[in-house]
């Protein structure tokens, strides 16, 4: 058996021409032709376009109903409560610098680690009669935290 058993009308590769392939025909012909074939883009007139639907102005939402209550309803999007913005909080308590040589940790007055730590007057004083805790100045606070 040889090597070209698959070619049964014993044809050679020269023979062989493909169903769409056009031997006598020059590639730049062939790219003109391809070209002339495009077909312009036809305008659409305004009428024809598919629109999305309009969103809803109006939303099912929580309102009050009556006499303070809430039930449900509509509201306008642009009326929509929108989160406000919370304004930092100024804490009212007057607050001394302690520092603590080691963590300390005390039942219902809550713990100090080591180092520099913010805490009210009042807890001040009862952290004051331990050992490890001192008082510090604002410019000692200052000069070690920046």
């Amino acid at each position: 058996m040889t090597t070209d058993s698959f070619n049964e009308n014993n044809a050679s590769e020269d023979d062989i021409v493909l169903d769409n392939q056009n031997t006598d025909t020059d590639l730049n012909s062939i790219a003109v032709e391809d070209i002339a074939k495009i077909e312009e883009p036809t305008l659409v007139k305004e009428d024809e376009i598919v629109k999305s639907p309009k969103k809803d102005e109006e939303v099912p939402s929580l309102v009050p109903v009556s006499d303070g209550v809430i039930g449900t309803g509509k509201l306008n999007k642009s009326e929509e409560a929108k989160p406000a913005k919370l304004a930092p909080k100024k804490d009212s308590v007057k607050k001394v610098a302690l520092f603590a040589s080691r963590n300390v940790s005390w039942q219902g007055l809550g713990k100090l680690l080591k180092g520099y730590n913010f805490v009210s007057v009042d807890a001040a004083d009862k952290w004051l009669t331990l050992d490890t805790v001192r008082l510090v100045s604002p410019e000692e606070v200052k000069a070690n935290l920046g």
